[in-house]
């Protein structure tokens, strides 16, 4: 004959462990269904890359390589100097990390 498997007594959750259970429940749901949205659509929004070769391309990189390395040249060794980083908001960063020079560069021609 078979045994009869009884499920142990779990006593009712309290308000804060049933608003915690269905905060998470909502949040699942959430996930699941912007999942869902993304693979059903199959749309990314990338976008799209200009691929370019050539000479003249090659000499617009050493051009702003170049202006890029007389940038942070001046915040080099022990007689480095400080630069001036204009920001579009605030007032202007002062610094001598060559980094911080460096990853505020921006260039109008991207290739």
């Amino acid at each position: 004959s078979r045994a009869c498997l009884a499920a142990p007594y779990l006593p009712p959750p309290t308000r804060r462990q049933g608003a915690m259970l269905r905060r998470a429940a909502r949040a699942g749901a959430d996930a699941a269904a912007r999942a869902a949205a993304v693979s059903y659509s199959g749309a990314r929004g990338y976008a799209a890359k200009d691929v370019t070769f050539g000479v003249g391309c090659r000499s617009a990189m050493l051009a702003g390589v170049d202006q890029l390395a007389d940038a942070v040249q001046v915040t080099l060794g022990p007689k480095g100097r400080n630069v001036v980083i204009e920001s579009p908001f605030g007032a202007p960063k002062i610094t001598k990390d060559g980094v911080t020079v460096a990853r505020a560069i921006e260039f109008k021609d991207k290739a």
